[in-house]
């Protein structure tokens, strides 16, 4: 993992801009339809630190529950995402913390989107 000190924020990208032009949203990164993902510190997809916006009304990507092959740790900073499967939502402050496997999802932001704080970790370094 790279050493850093304190950035600036960068702004979240503007609502729908995923059907206008993405470039202008750089560094995020357009996950699918409605969900970008700033990419923080972290070598791999399995390994990392990211921001995550959810724009309101964005809808998990797959139409299946997800589980991964890492420990998956998730904040939520603002906004609201709904469990459509539980049929519960969490708010500013929500904590998960998955192992590997954990069934979870599926998703969809709340009115104001969602903005999160997301850190995965290898499943072997987890256990050190």
């Amino acid at each position: 993992m790279e050493q850093k000190e304190f950035t600036q924020p960068l702004p979240i990208p503007l609502p729908n801009i995923s059907s206008k032009d993405r470039s202008s949203a750089k560094p995020w990164i357009l996950l699918s339809p409605g969900i970008w993902e700033l990419h923080l510190n972290g070598p791999s997809s399995s390994h990392k630190s990211v921001l995550q916006f959810w724009e309101p009304g964005a809808v998990s990507p797959t139409k299946d529950i997800v589980t991964h092959e890492y420990i998956e740790e998730v904040m939520t900073i603002e906004g609201i995402l709904r469990d459509s499967t539980l049929g519960e939502e969490w708010g500013m402050g929500a904590y998960a913390y998955r192992y590997v496997g954990m069934k979870h999802g599926l998703y969809v932001a709340g009115n104001e989107g969602c903005y999160q704080f997301v850190k995965c970790i290898p499943s072997e370094e987890a256990k050190n």
